[in-house]
């Protein structure tokens, strides 16, 4: 699994770079507390970037992952990121794993295992 950020510097190439990037995916646990901060957070950075606003994958509660991600997938974006707990980010890690789609980590569970052993931030 690739870790992706939207860096500062992509905003400088922005017509060059917004006409051939597809607009990022996002597969999110609209159950979290904080889903809707976290949607605004990553729009607004997308967006402060010179990205298009993200596509956004909810999961269900009968399905925590598997169908988002691949509907993400079916969407072709240029990267995806994952915005949820452990059980989250290990679905979409497993559904992406031969993809060759960039994957971003957005912590946003209780535990945060994995978001910490990588060295992701985890703010409260």
């Amino acid at each position: 699994m690739r870790q992706c950020t939207l860096h500062p510097e992509s905003a400088t190439h922005r017509g060059q770079y917004r006409e051939s990037v597809s607009p990022i995916a996002v597969v999110y646990n609209p159950a979290k507390p904080r889903a809707d901060r976290v949607r605004q957070l990553i729009t607004a950075a997308a967006i402060a970037r010179g990205l298009d606003e993200p596509l956004w994958f909810p999961t269900a509660a009968a399905d925590a992952g598997a169908g988002a991600v691949r509907e993400a997938v079916a969407a072709r974006p240029s990267a995806i990121l994952v915005a949820g707990g452990d059980g989250t980010v290990r679905i979409a890690a497993g559904e992406l794993r031969h993809s060759g789609i960039p994957v971003g980590i957005v912590p946003s569970g209780t535990g945060n295992l994995l978001a910490r052993a990588l060295g992701v931030p985890v703010s409260s």
